[in-house]
């Protein structure tokens, strides 16, 4: 069966030709570069460029991948969650070339993409607990099988992906945030600056961050003051400071570079903390454990829980960092199991 799978849920137009579970091709076009001037994604500009770009990209696809368009078996395409103008342009060209194939079309929710990605990589498709940490979404799941999952817990405010995009906004150093914040941890301590497990006993499962945020907040400006430091100053600046690279506010940058491992080892602290209480109270550990979502690309985020499954005596799985973010191999994976588990 070769499927051609579509996501354009945010600001990255993927492409993807499967072969019976193995990729063939994927093309990614991320529009970070359209976005990083605005500070975040503007929804308007997203769905634009989908639209100039999808039929590109597929053409592009198809062609690394040696497949021609009439060899394809099955559409899979992104239908929801996502914004509308980029959800709506992908769904119209998947439809559109579906029915000049005459070929089925497969609606993907993409959250559930993210979750079975691990079936990809390590043949992973029930009986497993998952960990959803992206831009949009941090969620708990006690799957089963494809049609029989359970969400254990999840967020009830902004989402981990979410606040390290805030976060970098706030430092002055734009989007995305993730990587920057991770970039910069690396040159820092992340024993400096302590801040509170959000929730504590009152919630054993959910997660919150916007109490995180405020803290984070409130000690940059107080580090804005304390260096005479203008909001804005520029992160190769800061790298480069931080690098020996130059002379200049290196008092300030190690400060930011503290203040970025300090919080990027209390999110993984967060995180092992819901964990932690769900493992415990379903009898969830032996099990296999999979991490997926755009922050799962985290270097010192993946090490933690790697080392926190080993405690609890959990396979742990996650998916290479090109297959974390956004990307239509996992669409076009969670498509074909869904039509396959239709037609069976």
């Amino acid at each position: 069966m070769i499927t051609l799978g579509i996501e354009t849920s945010c600001d990255e137009t993927s492409i993807c030709i499967m072969k019976d579970g193995n990729i063939l091709s994927l093309q990614t076009f991320s529009q970070i570069d359209l976005h990083k001037v605005y500070g975040g994604v503007v929804p308007e500009i997203a769905s634009r460029d989908h639209l100039n770009r999808v039929d590109k990209v597929a053409m592009q696809c198809l062609q690394f991948s040696g497949v021609k368009k009439t060899d394809i078996n099955l559409i899979a395409y992104t239908s929801e969650p996502g914004l509308v103008g980029s959800l709506l342009t992908g769904i119209l060209f998947a439809r559109g070339l579906a029915l000049s194939l005459g070929v089925p079309a497969i609606s993907v929710n993409h959250i559930l993409a993210h979750v079975f990605t691990c079936n990809l990589t390590h043949k992973v498709d029930k009986n497993f607990l998952c960990l959803l940490v992206s831009g949009g979404h941090t969620a708990i799941f006690n799957v089963k099988d494809l049609k029989s999952y359970e969400i254990l817990g999840k967020s009830i405010d902004d989402s981990i992906g979410e606040v390290f995009d805030k976060l970098s906004k706030a430092l002055g150093f734009g989007y995305p945030g993730g990587t920057i914040i991770e970039s910069l941890a690396k040159f820092g301590n992340d024993g400096v600056y302590r801040f509170n497990v959000p929730l504590g006993k009152k919630d054993r499962y959910n997660f919150s961050m916007s109490g995180l945020k405020t803290e984070f907040l409130k000690i940059i400006q107080g580090l804005f003051a304390k260096h005479n430091v203008l909001h804005g100053t520029p992160y190769e600046e800061v790298v480069n400071n931080l690098s020996g690279k130059c002379n200049g506010f290196y008092s300030y940058a190690i400060d930011i570079a503290n203040l970025c491992a300090s919080f990027q080892k209390t999110v993984a602290m967060v995180l092992l903390d819901r964990l932690q209480n769900v493992i415990k109270d379903f009898s969830l550990n032996n099990r296999v454990f999979v991490m997926c979502g755009g922050v799962a690309s985290n270097e010192f985020i993946r090490k933690e829980m790697d080392k926190f499954c080993s405690e609890y005596g959990m396979s742990f799985c996650v998916p290479d960092k090109h297959l974390c973010t956004d990307n239509a191999a996992m669409i076009a994976n969670l498509g074909q199991m869904i039509y396959v588990s239709d037609a069976s």
